[in-house]
């Protein structure tokens, strides 16, 4: 055999050695790959999600009503003087994320937080719960349903009314009727408090 031949004898040697390595690597690098997208996938399922931090001892909630109805807290009060921030160091099972706070106005006065409707609803239904510096208050919350005549005179009516004692809830309901407006009162004996409207639903009008 010629010198030539020799050497492209061998080199179609190394060649085929070097495209048998380079494949076996190839080979080895995919199964390892593969393996490491299962370990963090088990199962081969996609990656677990969790929920974010919600209230001790309370699931998530959602801001949607359910069909046919309204949150009263979703709603853009027409007067909201009296309005204050919702404490976030409530206890109970409660998450307070559809409440409304209302500030107390001390010495027996009331303090009104309205709300339009524009005749949309048909009832009331929420929970109560005053928080006071002083735990022997309680507060009395009042609902009214306000409708306007043909002649522009206004009919306000009692729609729900209770006496709630400090860190104590209650319910609030009452029939709206498809009222232009919705007032919802506060009166206290201490300015030092203030009282929670939590989950307030409301009924819409069919």
């Amino acid at each position: 055999m010629s010198d030539t031949a020799g050497r492209r004898h061998w080199q179609a040697i190394w060649v085929t050695v070097a495209i048998f390595v380079l494949s076996a690597v190839i080979a080895i690098w995919a199964e390892y790959r593969a393996d490491g997208d299962e370990a963090a996938t088990p199962n081969g399922g996609t990656s677990p999600t969790t929920a974010g931090p919600s209230r001790a001892g309370s699931p998530p909630t959602s801001a949607v009503a359910p069909a046919g109805f309204a949150y009263l807290s979703t709603l853009p009060p027409s007067s909201r003087t009296h309005l204050t921030a919702v404490p976030d160091d409530l206890p109970g099972p409660s998450t307070y994320a559809r409440a409304i706070a209302i500030r107390c106005p001390g010495g027996g006065r009331t303090a009104d937080v309205s709300f339009d409707l524009f005749g949309g609803y048909t009832g009331l239904n929420a929970t109560v719960r005053p928080v006071f510096t002083v735990p022997t208050d309680r507060a009395i919350v009042r609902a009214f349903a306000v409708t306007k005549n043909p002649d522009d005179t206004v009919n306000k009516r009692p729609a729900g009314q209770v006496a709630v004692e400090a860190d104590s809830t209650a319910p609030l309901a009452g029939a709206l009727n498809d009222a232009q407006q919705l007032i919802i009162q506060v009166e206290c004996p201490s300015a030092d408090g203030l009282v929670v409207v939590d989950d307030g639903r409301l009924t819409r009008a069919a």
